[in-house]
């Protein structure tokens, strides 16, 4: 060990003991908690490293969360791609996560089980290798075959991947060359796709680590990437369009390709302009090459607008427009989250592969600089797509003897989206409406406001998110 490196380890030594000393008795395990603190301070002494050893640290805490990383210009692609939710969760962490579930299960046991429940998993995957089998189908099957509660809980751990979304990433890389990432650590420990501060829960049981680690692991690596293909100005943003392509998974619900297109408060993951022009894309290449579905019709692409599932994450909002830790990278850098259907993912992973690799060939071609890219959304972008950067936002209406006269009955994801709370008041066709909760159990209609059928309110309807100062005044 180098006598740097053994210095960085004993002033990490012994703040660490200064925060485990500092920590009320109950939080003295919590290995998270002890992680998440350790790192706020070292991050501040950082801050004045030569730059030699500010290098040495990044490449540590990159090798901690990133499997697969390929930096790299070859392909002239304005872009990069990333699986961060790629990871199969190890026995380890399958483990780990358990104490907190079942504290009061013998720990040899548990192990035992854990390595024999995820070993007949594997051995499923390998018979079935010709099948095209993916890690979610082998654990349905096994599913099907065992009542245990216990198993089951094993099984729905080494469920938490996005299965096949590393070998798209890396399908990727191997076509065009581009800039990719895949992630090491599982969702069970971290989770690159959330706040820095959040610890993403599971069942009530929070993620192992904060994901701050993860987090600034992530930022770096975008710099990088974007200091080496378009360049960053002095205030850290993008100097030319750059497309953040992420990998995700999702259920077999709706259509087989989902284009996260949140905007909130003004601010969006990518322009509606290019989450369109990126559906558009998918939907040519679909035709050309003639990809089929599972239900032999030419596959679907949709965009999931905020307040839907897979509409995007905050996160992507912070990188590109700032965060308490960060500048943002600027409205030139574009993030499409993409969700794959399991059954188009257990069909052809190559073929997936190839269509987004030809999608980032042709962000290069149509947005070849700041110009193209301005010029594409000021003539693309619809009235009703300027209404939700304005923040106004279209609902449907759905009544419910559950919401009280005069009353609308708002979702949590819909309240945090306008910034309003219950009890605020809005006006509505020249009425005064309370908002409320929504129903629990109509919770699944996800854009939709609940009204009382004694209201005659319309199937659509449109509301301004606040700010906070409106709310202040219509208190």
């Amino acid at each position: 060990m180098s006598k740097n490196n053994l210095e960085r380890y004993k002033e990490i030594k012994n703040v660490r003991q200064e925060v485990v000393d500092s920590l009320p008795e109950q939080q003295k395990d919590d290995l998270g908690e002890i992680r998440l603190r350790v790192s706020q301070i070292m991050m501040v002494r950082d801050k004045n490293l030569p730059s030699d050893q500010a290098e040495q640290i990044a490449e540590r805490a990159i090798n901690r969360y990133v499997e697969e990383l390929h930096i790299s210009n070859e392909s002239g692609i304005n872009g990069y791609i990333e699986g961060i939710h790629a990871a199969t969760p190890n026995h380890a962490e399958i483990f780990n996560t358990f104490k907190d579930i079942f504290p009061d299960e013998n720990e040899a046991s548990l192990k035992e089980k854990i390595a024999t429940t995820t070993a007949q998993v594997d051995q499923l995957l390998t018979e079935h290798q010709e099948d095209g089998w993916l890690r979610g189908t082998a654990i349905v099957a096994l599913r099907k075959e065992d009542n245990d509660p216990l198993i089951d809980k094993i099984l729905e751990l080494y469920n938490r991947v996005d299965h096949g979304t590393r070998e798209v990433v890396l399908g990727v890389n191997k076509i065009n060359k581009v800039s990719c990432l895949v992630a090491r650590k599982s969702r069970l420990v971290t989770d690159m796709n959330h706040s820095s501060l959040s610890r993403e829960t599971l069942d009530n049981t929070p993620t192992q680590e904060y994901l701050l680690g993860a987090r600034e692991v992530n930022w770096e690596i975008q710099k990088k990437i974007i200091a080496e293909t378009v360049g960053l100005d002095d205030d850290g943003k993008a100097q030319a369009p750059f497309l953040c392509l992420t990998v995700h998974g999702k259920s077999n619900s709706g259509p087989d390709f989902i284009i996260g297109g949140k905007v909130k408060f003004g601010q969006a993951v990518c322009d509606p302009a290019i989450a369109n022009w990126f559906k558009s894309e998918l939907e040519r290449i679909i035709e050309e090459k003639n990809i089929i579905n599972i239900k032999d019709q030419s596959a679907t692409v949709g965009i999931n607008l905020e307040g839907d599932k897979y509409s995007g994450s905050d996160n992507f909002l912070a990188t590109r427009y700032g965060d308490d830790q960060h500048n943002g990278f600027g409205e030139l850098f574009q993030t499409i989250q993409i969700e794959t259907d399991t059954r188009m993912r257990k069909k052809s992973l190559e073929t997936i592969s190839q269509i987004l690799a030809q999608v980032l060939e042709k962000f290069k071609e149509d947005f070849f600089d700041k110009e193209a890219l301005e010029n594409y959304i000021k003539t693309n972008r619809s009235l009703s797509d300027q209404e939700r950067l304005d923040g106004l936002h279209e609902f449907s209406t759905m009544t419910s003897d559950k919401v009280s006269k005069g009353s609308l009955g708002v979702s949590n994801i819909l309240r945090d989206l306008l910034n309003i709370q219950i009890g605020d008041n809005v006006e509505m066709a020249g009425k005064e409406y309370i908002i409320s909760s929504a129903p629990k159990e109509l919770l699944k209609f996800r854009r939709t406001i609940f009204v009382n059928s004694n209201d005659d309110l319309p199937n659509l309807i449109k509301l301004k998110a606040s700010s906070k100062e409106d709310i202040k005044k219509s208190k």
